[in-house]
C-alpha cells in the first residue's frame, strides 16, 4: 500500500496577523469541513475562538468569538450536525483564579443556538482541562478534572435539545488518586461513552509519584457508582509511570488503548494496544523531559483502522509532529509521515480528525525554534493527510456538502443544499442531489448527474471523457469539456432542452419534445423519438436519427443545416434499407440513393429533399408502394447533396 501523503501544504487556522495563538484543536464536519476552535491571546486576554473551514481548507467564514476569558476549548459535532463546544470561563482573573465550565451549541454553519450552559460553577477546587463527545441519542457529554480537596474527574450528560441528562457525577472511583487530569471521552452506541484519565497519588506528576492511568465505559445520565466498566490499562508503581490515556473504538467494535510509559527521567514511549493483539505497538523516544512536551492523539477510522499523531523529540528542544496509518490488524500502511513539510520550529499538542471523505486533518501548536518559545510567537496550524488507497463512496447531508475524491473512480453525491463534489483522479460518479452544486470530475472518464439548471457542470481540457445526465433541462457553461450531454429521467410528455459548449459534444433527447443546442465545436446531436428542435450551431454537426421513424410523431425541425460542414447520420437499424454502416464507422450515400424533388423518382433512391418546403423523407423502397416518411425539416433551398449523408 501507498504511504499517506500531504494534502496541500500546512496552513493557519486563525488570521495571519494575529500571534499568541494556542490549544487548537479540529473536528470533521458532516458536511465534508471541519471546524477549528483555538484560544486567542493576542490582545493580552485569552479568548476562545472557532472557524469553519470546507473539505479544501479555504475557510468557510470569518473566525468567531465563541468566548471572551476563556481558555481550555473543545469541540464536538453531534448526530444532527450542530455543534457543541466547552471551554473554561475565567471569572476572576488572578492567583487564585476562578473557573467555570461553560457549553455552546451552534448550527452547522455556525450560528449560536441559544446561551451558554453553565457545565459546572467554581467548586472547592481548580476546574482542569474539560472534553467534549457527541453522544448517539443526538447529545453530547462534558467530561471536567477538579483539584483540591475535592478532587474528581466529572461528567455530565445533556440532551439532544442541550436539557440535562441526569446530574454531574464523578467518574473516579474511591481510593484512585488525589489528583485528576487529562480526561479524554469516546462515544460509543446506545448512549455510552468511555472516559479515560489519569489520577496521582501525591502532589505533583514526577518519577516518585505513584499514580495510575484509567478507563471506563459509562453510561449517560447514569451515575457511574451504579453502572461503569472499566477498561483494562496497566498499573503503575514508583520506577514506572503511566500518563495519558486515551481509547477509541474500532469500527468492529475492538477498542484501541493508548498511553505514555516513563520508565525513569528522559525516557518516555508512546505504547498502543489493540484488543485480540498481545504484542503492544510502540512509538519511538517522544520527549526528552519527563512529562514535559509530550502529545499524541489517536482514531479510529471509517476503514476500519486507525492512526496515531505524535510529538517526537527529534533533536533537543525541537520537537516535531508525525503520523502514522495502522491496518485494522495493527499493521502499520507505509512510513510514518512528518506532518509539516519543514523541521524549523517546535510543534507541539497535535490533535487528529477524519474528515467525511477519508482524508485526515492534523491541528497543532507552532512555536518559534525552541519549546521554550515566548507566548507571542505561537500559531495554530493545520495540515490535511491523505491516506486513501482505494475509491470512497460517499452521500450527503441536507446541507451544503463538500467532498474531495481519490484517485481512484470515487461515488460522490449530495443531498439538498449547495454541495461541491470534486472526483480528483479516476472515473467518477458526481450527483448533486437538490440545490445549486458544483460537481468536478478532474482527470478521468465521469459520470455527473444534474437535476438543476443551476448545478454548474467543472471539465477541464484532455481530462477523459465524461458525461452529464441530466433530469432536467440543462445547459452546459461554454468552456465545459464534456464529451456527452444526455436527458434522462424526464417524462415523455414533458418537454425539455439541453445546450452544449464551445468544445464538441455529443447530445442526446429523450421520448420527449427536445430543444437541442450544440453551441461551438463539433457536436453531434440524437433528437430522439419526438417532434425536436435541433441547432447545430458553430462547427462540423452531424445530425442523427437513430430511432424509428414517424409522419407525425417524430419530425424533428433543423434550423441551421450547412451542407458545407454538417451531415445526416441514418441508422440502418431503422432505416433499413440504407445498407451497411457503423458508429465507427460510417458509410457515405451513393450518388443514386439522394433526390431533390418532392418524391422518390426511382427505387434506389432513399432520402428525398424538397427544396421549396425544406422536407425531408426517408422512401424504404422508391417505387411508391410503400409512402414515404417525413423525418426532418430544413432550411428551403439548401445546396444538399448525397455527400451530407451516412449510413450507421
Amino acid at each position: 500500500m501507498a504511504a499517506p501523503a500531504l494534502w496541500g501544504s500546512e496552513f493557519l487556522l486563525h488570521n495571519p496577523s494575529d500571534k499568541d495563538q494556542y490549544q487548537p484543536k479540529a473536528i470533521a464536519l458532516k458536511t465534508g469541513g471541519f471546524v477549528a476552535v483555538w484560544i486567542d491571546n493576542s490582545t493580552g486576554a485569552p479568548a476562545a475562538k472557532a472557524r469553519l473551514f470546507g473539505a479544501d481548507k479555504k475557510p468557510l467564514n470569518s473566525e468567531f468569538t465563541i468566548a471572551e476569558n476563556a481558555q481550555q476549548a473543545d469541540v464536538a459535532v453531534l448526530s444532527d450536525g450542530r455543534i457543541a463546544i466547552t471551554y473554561l470561563k475565567i471569572v476572576v482573573e488572578g492567583p487564585a483564579s476562578i473557573l467555570t465550565n461553560e457549553t455552546k451549541v451552534y448550527s452547522p454553519d455556525g450560528v449560536a443556538i441559544g446561551g451558554p450552559l453553565q457545565v459546572a460553577s467554581q467548586r472547592s477546587g481548580y476546574l482542569t482541562t474539560p472534553a467534549i463527545a457527541a453522544l448517539s441519542n443526538g447529545g453530547f457529554v462534558v467530561a471536567f478534572g477538579e483539584k483540591g480537596s475535592a478532587a474528581a474527574i466529572h461528567v455530565q450528560a445533556y440532551h439532544s435539545n442541550a436539557s440535562l441528562n441526569g446530574g454531574t457525577y464523578s467518574a473516579a472511583m474511591p481510593g484512585e488518586g488525589n489528583l485528576f487530569s487529562g480526561a479524554t471521552l469516546t462515544s460509543l452506541s446506545n448512549d455510552r461513552f468511555i472516559i479515560s484519565y489519569e489520577a496521582i497519588n501525591g502532589r505533583s506528576l514526577a518519577p516518585t509519584s505513584s499514580g495510575n492511568i484509567y478507563s471506563r465505559i459509562l453510561k449517560a445520565g447514569i451515575d457511574p457508582s451504579t453502572d461503569a466498566t472499566d477498561v483494562p490499562l496497566p498499573t503503575g508503581s514508583t520506577e514506572v509511570t503511566y500518563t495519558q490515556p486515551e481509547v477509541e473504538q474500532l469500527s468492529d467494535g475492538r477498542l484501541l488503548l493508548a498511553w505514555f510509559e516513563h520508565v525513569q527521567e528522559n525516557a518516555t514511549s508512546l505504547r498502543l494496544k489493540l484488543s485480540g493483539i498481545d504484542k503492544d505497538i510502540i512509538l519511538p523516544a517522544v520527549s526528552d523531559l519527563f512529562l514535559s512536551y509530550s502529545a499524541y492523539d489517536i482514531l479510529a477510522l471509517h476503514d476500519g483502522g486507525f492512526a496515531v499523531v505524535w510529538q517526537n523529540m527529534i533533536s533537543a528542544g525541537d520537537p516535531d509532529i508525525f503520523i502514522s496509518i495502522f491496518s485494522n490488524a495493527g499493521e502499520r500502511i507505509g512510513n510514518d509521515l512528518r506532518v509539516k513539510s519543514t523541521t524549523v520550529g517546535s510543534q507541539l499538542a497535535p490533535t487528529l480528525t477524519e474528515l467525511a471523505d477519508g482524508r485526515l486533518m492534523v491541528a497543532w501548536a507552532d512555536g518559534a525554534p525552541s519549546i521554550g518559545f515566548a507566548a507571542e510567537n505561537v500559531d495554530a496550524y493545520a495540515q490535511i493527510v491523505d491516506p486513501r488507497t482505494k475509491a470512497i463512496a460517499r452521500s450527503g447531508t441536507g446541507f451544503d456538502d463538500h467532498y474531495i475524491g481519490t484517485g481512484f473512480g470515487d461515488t460522490l453525491s449530495g443531498a439538498g443544499g449547495a454541495d461541491k463534489l470534486h472526483g480528483e483522479g479516476g472515473n467518477d460518479v458526481l450527483d448533486g442531489g437538490a440545490g445549486s452544486d458544483r460537481l468536478e470530475g478532474g482527470t478521468g472518464n465521469d459520470t455527473y448527474r444534474v437535476d438543476s439548471s443551476r448545478d454548474v457542470v467543472v471539465e477541464a481540457r484532455s481530462a477523459g471523457r465524461d458525461t452529464v445526465i441530466a433530469s432536467t433541462s440543462y445547459a452546459l457553461s461554454s468552456s465545459a469539456e464534456v464529451e456527452v450531454l444526455k436527458l434522462s429521467g424526464v417524462s415523455s410528455k414533458k418537454s425539455a432542452s439541453l445546450t452544449g459548449s464551445s468544445t464538441a459534444n455529443e447530445l442526446f433527447g429523450h421520448a420527449g419534445t427536445n430543444t437541442l443546442k450544440g453551441q461551438g465545436g463539433n457536436d453531434t446531436l440524437h433528437g430522439g423519438s419526438s417532434n425536436d428542435k435541433l441547432y447545430g450551431g458553430s462547427g462540423k454537426d452531424v445530425f442523427v436519427f437513430d430511432t424509428k421513424p414517424s409522419k407525425s410523431a417524430n419530425v424533428d425541425r433543423i434550423y441551421d443545416f450547412d451542407p458545407k460542414y454538417d451531415s445526416f447520420w441514418l441508422d440502418n437499424k431503422y432505416f433499413t434499407k440504407l445498407g451497411s454502416g457503423s458508429l465507427s464507422k460510417p458509410k457515405g450515400f451513393t450518388s443514386d440513393m439522394f433526390v431533390k424533388s418532392t418524391k422518390a423518382k426511382d427505387r434506389e433512391d432513399r432520402i428525398v429533399y424538397d427544396k421549396d418546403t425544406g422536407a425531408l423523407y426517408y422512401d424504404a423502397d422508391g417505387t411508391g408502394s410503400k409512402a414515404q416518411v417525413k423525418i426532418a425539416t430544413l432550411a428551403k433551398n439548401l445546396k444538399l447533396t448525397y455527400h451530407d449523408f451516412f449510413v450507421i
